[in-house]
């Protein structure tokens, strides 16, 4: 029965070797290309950090809750009147302290600045002021909180149910803020802006709003932005802030694009970038299903410029170096493409599959 020659099988197998790794070989260099290692990255090109914001310590958010009996700009507040024995000789008024000025404008009596005292004080205030412009002799004033003043607050990005939403004035935190809003999203960042308009002097420096936290100031009728970053700023103890009325609390949101995992991997693909942690080059391979071959060590990672110029850098890596360094394993960022690339040996050890092959199928009888 006749059968395949064997002969110039080998022959043609080894040209073929050697052509491809004449080809890797030159594959390598590129002179157009910027190249760096892991250890000569410039620092602009240097991955950020990811953070995980599900690390958060909430507790040092918390802010120590402000009594409410003292009366702020634009709270309602009841006053009464009484001069006499009978109900006939009493007066009652509903009054709103103008948020602005944090005056009250009473009838018969005039302006009285009550924002920043409390009940009491606001009663012996308003004593006063009745003696003094002689309209009672002896008056008994009782004043009551009707309608604490309630801040306005809008709430945008990273949470489960964004809107605007009303927060009592002794608890208008951050943390409140995004407890109101449902809490973080799972596609919530780390990073918040507070945002906020000039508010009057008089409201500033109201006690019940400053209260030793923080608020935001603001220069003239511009806006102001406070930027947090919760993990950090919560691992370094109390971290509580204080939210003012018609403030714009943004919580970054992060949707990131995919990384590409191409060349000597099990599965090359495109990846999604997680949300909330540090991907690594190992990382990367690890989710292409690792290497393909046996041999594989030369990675590139190649990371586009920032700007738009369209422009990519090349870092060169090892992956024997990024498994024995942790400072070899790079941080990888979104858009980035991690190529396991071909070198001699990965393509002599393909090659020699090649060969086996084709002199296993060369010794099947030919029928």
């Amino acid at each position: 029965m006749p059968r395949r020659s064997a002969g110039p099988q080998p022959a043609r197998m080894v040209i073929i070797l050697m052509a491809l790794v004449g080809a890797c070989g030159c594959a390598a260099t590129d002179s157009t290309k910027l190249r760096y290692t892991a250890d000569t990255l410039p620092e602009s090109l240097v991955a950020p950090v990811y953070d995980n914001p599900r690390t958060v310590q909430w507790t040092n958010l918390a802010m120590q809750t402000v009594g409410s009996q003292s009366i702020a700009a634009g709270d309602v507040v009841e006053i009464t009147i009484a001069s006499g024995l009978t109900t006939n000789d009493t007066l009652t008024w509903p009054i709103r302290v103008n948020v602005g000025t944090g005056m009250a404008n009473m009838p018969g009596i005039g302006q009285l600045p009550l924002a920043g005292l409390t009940l009491e004080g606001a009663e012996a205030a308003i004593t006063a002021a009745c003696v003094n412009k002689g309209l009672f002799w002896n008056p008994n004033v009782t004043v009551m909180m009707k309608q604490p003043f309630k801040n306005r607050i809008m709430v945008l990005g990273g949470v489960k149910e964004p809107g605007v939403y009303e927060l009592s004035r002794e608890r208008s935190s951050l943390l409140a803020a995004i407890y109101a809003a449902g809490g973080l999203s799972s596609d919530a960042g780390s990073n918040i802006e507070i945002k906020h308009s000039s508010l009057d002097e008089d409201r500033t420096s109201s006690p019940v709003r400053v209260a030793g936290y923080s608020v935001p100031e603001a220069d003239g009728n511009k806006f102001h932005t406070v930027k947090i970053n919760l993990v950090r700023a919560t691992e370094g103890g109390s971290a509580a802030h204080y939210v003012p009325d018609g403030a714009t609390v943004m919580i970054e949101k992060r949707d990131p694009e995919p990384i590409h995992v191409m060349g000597l991997v099990k599965k090359p693909n495109r990846y999604d970038f997680p949300n909330a942690r540090d991907v690594r080059v190992l990382d990367a391979i690890a989710m292409a299903g690792g290497v393909a071959s046996g041999v594989a060590d030369k990675i590139y990672v190649i990371r586009p410029l920032p700007g738009d110029s369209g422009q990519t850098a090349v870092i060169q890596l090892s992956l024997s170096d990024a498994k024995a360094d942790a400072r070899q394993n790079l941080r990888l960022q979104p858009r980035d493409t991690i190529s396991v690339e071909h070198t001699p040996a990965t393509v002599v050890l393909e090659a020699i599959k090649i060969i086996r092959f084709g002199l296993g199928a060369s010794l099947t009888p030919f029928l």
